[in-house]
């Protein structure tokens, strides 16, 4: 196996001294500071634990899950100090002699993260401690992180966890044959709570249920605005030095004068609600008319792009600014104007993009950035250091300036997609928009996993997938830094009369993961740039923005209205693109705690959400195209007697599931289930969906093999050639499989009560019900509803589960016989 290590770890690890001293180091509490009061009056101290002793080997392969995590209460004030304990040790050997016993060289290591109820990372992900470099030792690490400590960014990263949140300690590894053994972990939270009593349930409850709260305005002089002449206001802001006070008026234009009015228009994040400013804000109905006065509470962050974007020559700027130019008190208006959005982008002289505050770092990679075009010339002299050290300060630059919020939220893509020319600011710095991708591409080339203390950042993978739209030199870039999304791109581009477009459900689930203040504009912010509204087609009257609609309203209104229109259910493999539904399981396999969500109970089980994850729809296995399990078949809806959180779809009963067991890969013949398998989860790691590597699905299949055995090794110490003989089916071992398999993909094989094989997601259980229904490219896996009982005409409701993998079952065999035979559907009612 020591061949196996890779030579010249050196060259890859990022500059500088002990990486695990100097990037995160024990704080001292010091109990007597005042940044570290231990009881305030009206509220009071506790600590929270959670703590887990079991043996788990982590390698690069695995997915990226936590082995601990820590709930925090509702009615949290302050975090005062949060305690680590990690007991590990690593494979116990490397290729460098001289790191041994040192923590210099480890490539094995513990982040601290911290998830929002919706599952997503709030904070980016922190250094916790390294394990001695090749040491098989278990050693016992306690780190501390509280209010005193020095580390600026430490303090900031407490400050930001919220009631509700959850703390996980994340093992990692990185490299060929390098292992995290994991022994025991331990979370202590000292915090302040809210000494009024209150219900934690009730507490978590407020904040996820939390939306759109419009910040107090008074709209009494906003003039209504005619929809069928496209009218909207435009925000003329005055002149005046940086520190002046923001002195603007609102006048009412129309997209439909010829020649249309010269503007441009902000792209920008709200930023946090309860941070506002004040302005003084005027109305008129033209620029000669008289005007009301009022002043206008604004957020901090729109007040600073306010405050940089103004003239200081006497020059007003003309610019259209979604918080001030809506009335946001009136719903109909609101709807109105979001459907309006991708016409005003597309028609403003000039999208300008404020992404926030400069600081030294995001100075230096703006810089970069406006010399892309000939980098490599400037690195050494703009950082002032050797090349290797240059490279990778650049590398933290660049990714904590792509790592500002506005890169990941969900309504700035349409706002850049139809923008004729954008300009990106951060404070006084600005860069084109197209530099922006350029260095995009290259980070996506430079990154390859990450390192101990280094967190990169990458674009979320839509925009590089919507600049390949838009320019095929661009996507001719990404397809070689990135393969597979190239060919997907120019295949859209190719079939498209107008400007290329992605279909709305891709859109969705390529940006699920993104931002947005209301949860429903994760649908009604793409409706501007899918291939469904273009040229001459209408916005469909079920997609079309209504603010009166609920959340769960409109992501059900959108599944049921796909389904009729493509008369498909492939939409229902999509399900597994979401949080907790996923093909792997990603969640901490020892956590008793009960995860809040903003999921509504009643919500259906078919349905789409907000909350996910696009690189999980690559993973599964109806949106592969590969399989025609209903054959040619189209969908049938049954409406009647149907609410619209119901599904009436017509099928076939196949099976019911009778146990489930890890796959034993290593005694599995190479057949179309084995190829299912390593489509879904990946065992060499080359996806990057599952792990924290970079997508490289073009390997070898000798080179595939070798990873697949680097991965086994990880797990087991014993080689899979010396394995005893395939266990029978028919004797009913659970234990089958289990050396063979890889421990950290869980049981996704399952065994039905005839004997016959498949693959199945995570929440599958024994005596399942297994479906062929019309339109679905895969068999699917429902559960009788214990809740919803039988209704009168005695049909079953079923939730559903999934999609699955069953043998003799994916290419239309079952439809082909019960067409040749006669044999009647059955309805089955999702809920």
């Amino acid at each position: 196996m020591n061949k196996m290590l890779k030579k010249g770890f050196k060259n890859h690890r990022p500059p500088g001294d002990n990486l695990s001293n100097t990037a995160i180091s024990a704080a001292t509490p010091q109990y007597g500071s005042t940044l570290c009061p231990i009881a305030l009056q009206g509220s009071q101290f506790q600590v929270h634990s959670a703590s887990r002793e079991e043996l788990v080997r982590i390698s690069r392969y695995c997915p990226g899950k936590p082995y601990i995590e820590l709930q925090i209460p509702g009615g949290l004030e302050e975090i005062h100090r949060i305690e680590f304990m990690t007991r590990s040790h690593d494979q116990g050997f490397c290729g460098e002699p001289e790191f041994v016993g040192t923590y210099e060289g480890s490539y094995t290591w513990f982040e601290a993260s911290v998830s929002t109820p919706a599952g997503l990372d709030r904070i980016s992900r922190n250094l916790i401690k390294c394990n001695v470099t090749a040491n098989s030792e278990f050693k016992t690490h306690t780190i501390t992180w509280d209010l005193c400590t020095a580390d600026e960014s430490q303090r900031q990263w407490i400050r930001r966890i919220q009631s509700g949140d959850t703390i996980r300690i994340i093992p990692r590894a990185q490299w060929k044959c390098w292992v995290n053994y994991v022994e025991s972990a331990r979370i202590d939270l000292h915090c302040r709570m809210i000494q009024t009593a209150i219900s934690s349930t009730t507490t978590l409850a407020k904040d996820l249920t939390q939306t759109v709260k419009a910040i107090q305005n008074d709209y009494q002089y906003y003039q209504e605005l005619n929809r069928d002449r496209q009218e909207l206001r435009l925000l003329v802001l005055q002149p005046g030095l940086l520190e002046d006070p923001i002195c603007c008026h609102l006048i009412i234009s129309s997209l439909t004068k010829s020649p249309v009015p010269a503007f441009e228009a902000l792209s920008y994040c709200w930023g946090n609600m309860a941070d506002t400013r004040k302005i003084k804000l005027s109305h008129t109905s033209t620029l000669e008319s008289s005007a009301q006065h009022q002043v206008f509470t604004i957020t901090s962050s729109l007040h600073g792009a306010l405050r940089h974007l103004r003239h200081s020559d006497g020059r007003s700027r003309t610019l259209w600014v979604d918080s001030v130019c809506i009335n946001q008190s009136d719903l109909q208006e609101r709807g109105a104007q979001v459907d309006m959005m991708g016409d005003i982008y597309s028609h403003a002289d000039l999208v300008c993009v404020w992404l926030g505050e400069s600081d030294a770092a995001s100075t230096r990679a703006m810089a970069l950035i406006r010399d892309v075009s000939d980098r490599g010339l400037h690195w050494s002299a703009q950082y002032g250091e050797d090349f290797r050290t240059a490279y990778f300060k650049i590398l933290k630059d660049v990714s904590q300036l792509f790592n500002y919020p506005w890169f990941g939220r969900v309504w700035v893509l349409q706002e850049v997609w139809k923008a004729c020319k954008a300009i990106v600011s951060c404070g006084k710095d600005t860069v084109p928009w197209e530099s922006i991708i350029q260095v995009n591409l290259w980070m996506l080339e430079a990154h390859g996993g990450g390192f101990p203390g280094f967190n990169f950042h990458t674009l979320p993978s839509i925009w590089t997938k919507l600049a390949g739209v838009r320019n095929l030199e661009v996507e001719e870039d990404a397809r070689k830094r990135n393969p597979g999304v190239g060919q997907e791109v120019r295949n859209i581009a190719q079939t498209s009369e107008q400007l290329p477009c992605l279909e709305l459900l891709d859109l969705i689930l390529e940006s699920i993961s993104l931002n947005a203040t209301d949860p429903r504009d994760k649908i009604y912010s793409l409706l501007g740039m899918c291939q469904e509204t273009q040229g001459t087609n209408p916005t469909p009257l079920a997609l079309r923005s209504d603010y009166t609609k609920t959340t769960s309203e409109t992501f059900v209104d959108f599944t049921r209205w796909w389904i009729l229109k493509h008369k498909s259910l492939v939409i229902l493999s999509a399900i597994h693109a979401l949080t907790g539904r996923t093909w792997q399981e990603l969640g901490c396999s020892a956590s008793s705690i009960s995860k809040p969500s903003t999921l509504p109970v009643d919500h259906p089980s078919w349905a789409l959400w907000h909350e996910g994850d696009g690189r999980w729809a690559k993973r599964t296995l109806g949106m592969s195209r590969l399989y025609k399990a209903a054959g040619n078949t189209l969908v049938s809806l049954e409406s009647s007697d149907i609410t619209s959180s119901q599904l009436s779809l017509s099928g076939l009963r196949i099976g019911v599931v009778a146990s489930t067991h890890r796959y034993p890969f290593y005694k599995a013949e190479e057949d179309e289930l084995y190829g299912a398998y390593i489509r879904l989860f990946d065992p060499a790691g080359s996806y990057g969906t599952w792990n924290f590597g970079n997508t490289n699905d073009q390997l070898r299949k000798e080179e595939e093999k070798v990873l697949y055995m680097d991965h086994y090794f990880s797990h087991w110490d014993t080689p899979p050639d010396t394995l005893p003989d395939e266990v029978p089916w028919d004797t009913g071992e659970i234990s089958f499989g289990d050396h063979s398999s890889f421990p950290c993909h869980g049981t996704p094989l399952f065994r039905t009560s005839d004997g016959s094989l498949g693959l199945c997601p995570p929440r599958t259980q024994p005596n399942d019900t297994i479906v062929i229904l019309y339109g679905g490219p895969v068999p699917f896996i429902l559960r009788a509803s214990e809740g919803c009982g039988r209704q009168l005409d005695m049909t079953v409701q079923y939730e559903f589960i999934g999609e699955c993998y069953l043998q003799d079952y994916m290419h239309g065999a079952a439809i082909e016989h019960q067409q040749r035979c006669n044999i009647p559907l059955q309805q089955f009612v999702l809920v």
